[in-house]
């Protein structure tokens, strides 16, 4: 009797033990799907998704579906940031884990309280799933979480659509600490240089503002998880990629379905870069003409950046030829088509540098659609910016405030006439041409304008004069 109850005893205690981790598993989490037997191995090519938001979900959930799709074993990780994002995933054809929402008393006592309780839970499930690649999105707690859990399990992290900075300080927190594990990065239109501004390296970053985003983001995915294990075939075939608007090593790799389509200027750091916009005229061509024929080109690293604002006009077929290498007679020059379909207002084209990789004192410039310049006038700028100013096309002063706070211009003209002047003249601010360091640049964004609907002079001159003592002139012509 007593060795039967010893045998019943044992038995009953090695079977606590292997169903145990199914309920001590912390914030009692929840599985739900068609596949809990296939969640609960390590599978080869296992794709984990971090989610707590509606926007999370939104945004990643096309991209779940296709690596489903290409074969590989997807499983989300729902946080329940928001509770209502949970019915989001009513009818998937993956696997989803829940961990349980916040207990009040922890929202209430801070964002620290909230993303430990969201880090615990998401930790658990990312060691249980051992997953190969972990996708995030945005800058929200849930995305941190997954990737600092990935981080710490030595898995790639996938992160998505991290928003342009300054928010809030809590959101840039959040993003800045995804970015850091991060090795995949995809991104639309400006939240791209958002990304490019938390010093994310061009190699591991991927346009996917096209339509065919999506596709492009398994393919580099994919690639990925056919890396880690070579002795495997990867999950499907790769996803037909976007045709790159440049033509490079990058954007040829990515017809050819290789893993690393549209990154802009892979490999390349720039002394130089050239911002022209494009809005309503029809002069890229004569602007790049000009660009060309530039003294200060010659044994520097130049990138060109057509930058299209909005859709009214068409300049697609002039960017191709420009990106021709001999068009630029020996120099480095690497021209890159930049579309948006959104209008970006005044400010747009000022992120636009961001999309290069430049050395430490790299010089930009941005280009008005109206303005010509003669062949010395970048080298002319570069004099003028290694003084420590910001060089503009044209000047103005602030009047004070006891005249009644108006605005006087000065802008070299006499008569209709351009005029000619012997010294460098200093402004309050400047505007059609501006052009400075790239550092300058990325600490002006620090400081959000007050506005976007206008005032881009204002904005950059009186931050550069406020936080770094740079004054704004306009170069002696000639």
């Amino acid at each position: 009797m007593a060795l039967k109850g010893l045998f019943l005893v044992t038995m009953m205690a090695l079977v606590t033990l292997a169903i145990m981790p199914m309920f001590l598993l912390p914030h009692h989490s929840v599985f739900r799907g068609n596949n809990r037997h296939q969640m609960m191995e390590r599978d080869r090519w296992r794709v984990a998704l971090v989610v707590g938001t509606r926007a999370e979900v939104v945004g990643l959930l096309p991209v779940a579906l296709r690596l489903k799709e290409l074969g590989a074993s997807v499983t989300a990780i729902n946080t329940n940031q928001q509770p209502d994002a949970s019915g989001m995933f009513e009818d998937v054809p993956f696997d989803v884990v829940d961990i349980a929402e916040c207990p009040p008393g922890a929202v209430l006592s801070g964002y620290g309280a909230l993303a430990a309780h969201v880090l615990s839970g998401v930790n658990v499930h990312v060691q249980r799933l051992s997953p190969r690649v972990v996708m995030v999105h945005g800058d929200t707690v849930s995305a941190m979480a997954g990737a600092v859990a990935a981080f710490y399990s030595n898995i790639a992290v996938a992160r998505f659509d991290a928003v342009n900075p300054r928010d809030l300080p809590v959101d840039e927190f959040h993003r800045l600490v995804a970015a850091v594990p991060s090795q995949m990065n995809f991104a639309r239109s400006f939240r791209r240089v958002a990304m490019r501004m938390d010093g994310v390296p061009s190699d591991r970053l991927w346009d996917i503002g096209a339509n065919d985003g999506t596709l492009i983001a398994c393919d580099v995915i994919v690639a990925h998880l056919r890396g880690t294990d070579s002795n495997e075939p990867s999950p499907g075939p790769p996803a037909t990629a976007v045709k790159g608007s440049k033509a490079s090593a990058s954007s040829a790799a990515a017809k050819n379905g290789g893993s690393k389509p549209n990154i802009v200027n892979e490999g390349r750091r720039a002394d130089i870069v050239v911002i022209l916009t494009v809005y309503g005229r029809m002069t890229l061509d004569r602007q790049m003409d000009m660009v060309r024929m530039q003294t200060a080109l010659k044994g520097r690293t130049v990138d060109v950046v057509a930058f299209q604002n909005g859709r009214h006009v068409d300049v697609r077929h002039n960017v191709t030829k420009w990106q021709l290498a001999e068009t630029w007679g020996g120099n480095d020059v690497v021209v890159t088509f930049v579309p948006s379909s959104v209008e970006t207002g005044y400010y747009g084209r000022f992120l636009a540098p961001f999309l290069v990789d430049v050395k430490d004192h790299a010089y930009f410039w941005v280009f008005d659609d109206d303005v010509i310049f003669g062949n010395r006038y970048l080298a002319n700028c570069m004099r003028v910016i290694d003084t420590g100013n910001l060089a503009v096309r044209n000047g103005r002063y602030m009047v004070g405030k006891h005249e009644g706070l108006g605005l006087v211009g000065e802008q070299g003209w006499k008569d209709k006439w351009q005029v000619t002047w012997d010294d460098d003249l200093s402004y309050d601010y400047g505007g059609h041409i501006w052009s400075g360091k790239v550092a300058w640049l990325r600490h002006v964004w620090r400081n959000v304008p007050p506005t976007v609907a206008q005032s881009e002079d204002f904005w950059i001159s009186a931050v550069l004069r406020m936080k770094l003592n740079i004054g704004t002139k306009k170069p002696r012509c000639p």
